[in-house]
């Protein structure tokens, strides 16, 4: 199961229903839960880079229409470890 937002949205699981199934056939449980910040870029040329984070709290420094630094590999893609709020 996969959830997304875009802006302001506050992370939040999907919802979801498990099969109760009979005994132990058929009985669906939850498993691992695993989460991905992601932050897309858009660049004065036009072009969009995309900068994913496990830890919500680096994510949640950056919001829509925010100006950020960031710099560039030599193939043109984001080096997001450079990643940071501008000023």
């Amino acid at each position: 199961m996969t959830a997304s937002g875009t802006g302001d949205d506050p992370p939040a699981w999907p919802t979801y229903t498990l099969a109760l199934g009979t005994g132990t056939l058929g009985r669906e449980r939850a498993g691992a839960q695993r989460e991905q910040y992601t932050v897309v870029l858009r660049l004065e040329d036009g072009d969009e880079q995309t900068c994913r984070f496990d830890d919500e709290a680096d994510w949640a420094q950056y919001r829509a229409g925010m100006a950020v630094s960031l710099k560039l590999d030599i193939t043109g893609d984001a080096d997001c470890a450079t990643l940071k709020p501008a000023g």
